[in-house]
C-alpha cells in the first residue's frame, strides 16, 4: 500500500512502507527527504544554481590545468577525501544481498547484475567494487562504509527502486529489483531496468524530469493518475545535465505504459515529443548518458 504526500515545497512523494519515493523509483534518504520539503532541492542549498564542472582543474591530477601544461610542481596519483560527503561515488561499492544469495538459481540473478555492471563500466569511466561477505564498518576507525545492497524483491506490483546518489549519511542503501528486471534468458541486451537503477545510484535522475523539458515533450495530464503525475516533477534547482533532451536516454520513460496505476487509459500515451510522436526509451546508455556519467 501506498499514499501520495505534499511536501511544503509543493512537491508529491510517494510514501510506501517506511520509505518515501520520488519519481517512481528513486528512493530518498532522510536527509534528501527534508531537503527536499524544505529547500525543494536533494541538496538543501538555496539558489537555482547549475551544477558545472571546474574546468579550471585537470580530470585526472586534480591540480590547476595550467600547472599541468607548464609541467609546474609534482603530480600527485593519488588523492584524500572527497571534500564534499554529499557528492558521489569515488568507486561504487556493493554487495549482493541476501534475497539473491537465498536463491536456489541465484547465479541467474548475479549473471545478469553482472551484464548491467559491465555495461556501465565498459563505457564510462564508472568502476565497481564487490564488497560482498566483507566488512561493512572500517575495523580500525569504526565508520560505516557506503555501500550499495542489490536484492530481488520478486514479483511486486511497485516498480524496481534505488537511492539517488550515494546516501548523504553513508552506510547502506538499498536496491531493489522486480521481477521484470529479470528476463527469460538469455538476457542478451535485455538488462536495462538494472542499468537504470544503477544509475540511478550513481546520481541521474529521469529524463523527463529535466527543468527544460517542456521544450521537448509534452505531458498528457488529463491521462495521468495521482501516481503518473508524480513521476513528471520538474528538477529547478541544483541540476546538473549535458546537452539538449536525450529521447534515447535509459533514464527516460516509453510514452506508453501498462500500468493502471499511472494511466487512466493504457491506449494513451503519458506524455509524447512536441509533434505528437511517441517516445521510445533507450535500453543501453545513450551518448549522453556516458557523458554524464563520465563527467
Amino acid at each position: 500500500n501506498s499514499e501520495f504526500v505534499t511536501l511544503k515545497s509543493g512537491i508529491i512523494v510517494e510514501k510506501r512502507g517506511d520509505e518515501y519515493i520520488l519519481g517512481g523509483d528513486m528512493i530518498l534518504s532522510p536527509m534528501q527527504l527534508k531537503a527536499l520539503d524544505e529547500k525543494g532541492n536533494l541538496s538543501g542549498e538555496d539558489g537555482k544554481t547549475k551544477d558545472n564542472p571546474d574546468t579550471t582543474i585537470h580530470p585526472v591530477f586534480n591540480i590547476p590545468v595550467a600547472a599541468v601544461e607548464k609541467k609546474v610542481g609534482t603530480l600527485p596519483r593519488n588523492l584524500g577525501m572527497n571534500a564534499d560527503p554529499y557528492r558521489l561515488w569515488a568507486m561504487v561499492r556493493f554487495t549482493y544481498g541476501p534475497s539473491i544469495l537465498n536463491q536456489p538459481n541465484k547465479d541467474y540473478f548475479i549473471n545478469g547484475i553482472k551484464l548491467a555492471l559491465n555495461h556501465i563500466q565498459d563505457n564510462t569511466n564508472v568502476r565497481f567494487y564487490n564488497a560482498t561477505g566483507q566488512p561493512t564498518v572500517d575495523p580500525t576507525w569504526g565508520f560505516a562504509y557506503p555501500y550499495i545492497e542489490i536484492n530481488y524483491v520478486g514479483n511486486l506490483s511497485a516498480s524496481s527502486s534505488s537511492h539517488i546518489g550515494r546516501r548523504p549519511e553513508g552506510g547502506k542503501q538499498e536496491l531493489k529489483l522486480a521481477d521484470f528486471a529479470f528476463p527469460n534468458p538469455p538476457f542478451d541486451n535485455d538488462y536495462s531496468t538494472i542499468v537504470h537503477e544503477l544509475c540511478h545510484a550513481i546520481g541521474m535522475m529521469h529524463e523527463q524530469n529535466r527543468p527544460d523539458r517542456d521544450q521537448y515533450v509534452s505531458i498528457k495530464t488529463n491521462n495521468l493518475t495521482t501516481k503518473g503525475l508524480a513521476q513528471f516533477t520538474k528538477v529547478t534547482t541544483n541540476y546538473s545535465y549535458f546537452g539538449a533532451y536525450d529521447f534515447s536516454s535509459i533514464m527516460g520513460y516509453d510514452s506508453y505504459t501498462s500500468s493502471t496505476d499511472h494511466v487512466n487509459n493504457t491506449s494513451l500515451p503519458m506524455y509524447t515529443k512536441l509533434n505528437g510522436d511517441p517516445i521510445v526509451s533507450g535500453t543501453l546508455l545513450s551518448s549522453l548518458d556516458k557523458i554524464w556519467l563520465n563527467n
